[in-house]
C-alpha cells in the first residue's frame, strides 16, 4: 500500500464510491488543505534528516487517522486535497 492521503472526497473503483470524510482539525491533511494545497509531495526523509520525528496525526493508509512518528515509518506521503474514485472502462468480452 502506498502512503497516499487526502483531505476529503471519495475512494473506490468501478461501480463503487466510498466517501472520505473531511480530515479532522490538527491533522496533516487539515493543515495542507488550510494552506490551499491541491496536491503536495511531503518528503518525510527530509523531516527525518532534520531530526523532526515528533508524532503527528495523518491518515495515509486507508484514510484511517493515526498518530505516529511518520518520518520513522514512511519516506514520503502524496497528498491530494480531494480524492476521486478511479474510473475504469468496461471490459471487452474475449470473443470481440
Amino acid at each position: 500500500m502506498k502512503p497516499v492521503t487526502a483531505y476529503e472526497g471519495a475512494t473506490g473503483g468501478r461501480n463503487l464510491s466510498v466517501p472520505v470524510a473531511p480530515a479532522t482539525e490538527g491533522s496533516l491533511e487539515a493543515f495542507l488543505a488550510g494552506e490551499k494545497m491541491q496536491a503536495a509531495f511531503v518528503d518525510l526523509r527530509a523531516w527525518r534528516a532534520a531530526g523532526n520525528v515528533k508524532p503527528f496525526r495523518a491518515r495515509p493508509f486507508g484514510y484511517l487517522e493515526m498518530t505516529a512518528s511518520w518520518p520513522e515509518i514512511a519516506d514520503a506521503f502524496l497528498f491530494v486535497r480531494k480524492m476521486e474514485p478511479g474510473e475504469f472502462p468496461e471490459p471487452v468480452p474475449k470473443d470481440q
